[in-house]
């Protein structure tokens, strides 16, 4: 299959789901056994059953002080957290995620709402979402580990909660502003990339990648294939770009790609954005029908050559 993607980058995040039905295979037999939906509320104040929030700070015996400050404006007690990697801390209210699912961070500046906390029109979808504080070792729901208060690596879930985790997409964007990453430049391959000597590279996988760039906050620079590679790959500088990913020589590649087995095996693709679909034809074999049976005897000479075939024989019979 050939497609359009990145090669070296997996843009992905942990997701964990609920099933409700689960499908086993006996392995003495062919049948399959279908268990039936899980009865019990899928959501509720407390979360699921099978990850019931609760509150992390009272195994420490409360909030631990060098934490708490009050708000200047409104005196309110408060939480110094982190709502986001890289975003300066921000006062966090000190029942903050603890015991029940809310959306805990809709009211939280800046990235949720305004300084005042009135929320943004134009807010992340995490902020939203309702979630809670979990204990990872009483839930089987995979949470996740958070770094929104230094030194305290507590375990939350939105899944809980009935809600789709969105935060941690939203970490890893913020993770890429300010970043520079390094792009192999394979060779040229009308129109996915174009490479010109008077000019950097160009083409649909170029302008796809600066707009990304754009919109995240991070620069690229263009970098040849190495020498090394390319004589290891002398047949495929496509390859031969993989390989400087995989030896972390450069961040990723970009263009249009073969996944083969071999380019697998050295690092990871991105989710294809621009799939070539082959078609193959072939002819099929249809039964012949009685009309093309009575005249089967005629194909081995063409129209023209049977009329001078009758033509002289015709000629023949008249001398």
């Amino acid at each position: 299959k050939t497609q359009a993607t990145l090669a070296g980058v997996m843009w992905g995040v942990h997701a964990a789901s609920f099933l409700a039905s689960v499908f086993f295979a006996d392995s003495k037999s062919t049948s399959l056994t279908i268990h039936p939906p899980d009865g019990r509320r899928l959501v509720g104040r407390n979360g699921h059953p099978d990850c019931p929030c609760y509150d992390p700070w009272a195994s420490l015996g409360g909030i631990p002080t060098n934490l708490t400050f009050a708000e200047p404006n409104t005196g309110a007690g408060c939480i110094r957290g982190v709502p986001i990697p890289g975003v300066q801390p921000t006062c966090h209210p000190t029942d903050y995620g603890i015991n029940e699912c809310r959306p805990w961070d809709q009211f939280l500046p800046p990235l949720c709402a305004t300084g005042d906390m009135r929320p943004l029109s134009n807010a992340p979808a995490y902020c939203s979402q309702f979630w809670c504080w979990v204990d990872a070792s009483k839930c089987t729901l995979a949470p996740s580990l958070s770094t929104k208060f230094p030194g305290y690596p507590f375990a939350y879930s939105y899944e809980t909660c009935g809600s789709i985790n969105r935060f941690e997409p939203e970490v890893l964007k913020q993770g890429l502003r300010g970043q520079q990453f390094k792009m192999g430049v394979p060779g040229p391959e009308w129109p996915f990339l174009i490479v010109s000597d008077s000019a950097g590279p160009s083409g649909v996988s170029v302008e796809l990648l600066q707009g990304f760039a754009a919109d995240n906050g991070f620069s690229v620079t263009y970098h040849s294939v190495s020498e090394d590679s390319q004589a290891i790959y002398n047949m495929s500088s496509y390859t031969a770009c993989v390989r400087d990913v995989a030896l972390h020589r450069i961040d990723f590649c970009a263009g249009f790609f073969w996944e083969t087995p071999e380019r697998r095996s050295m690092t990871s693709f991105s989710p294809a954005y621009m799939p070539d679909l082959i078609h193959l034809v072939v002819f099929a074999k249809t039964p012949d029908s009685i009309f093309r049976m009575l005249f089967k005897i005629f194909e081995p000479f063409s129209p023209e050559l049977w009329l001078v075939i009758l033509a002289c024989c015709l000629l023949g019979g008249f001398t």
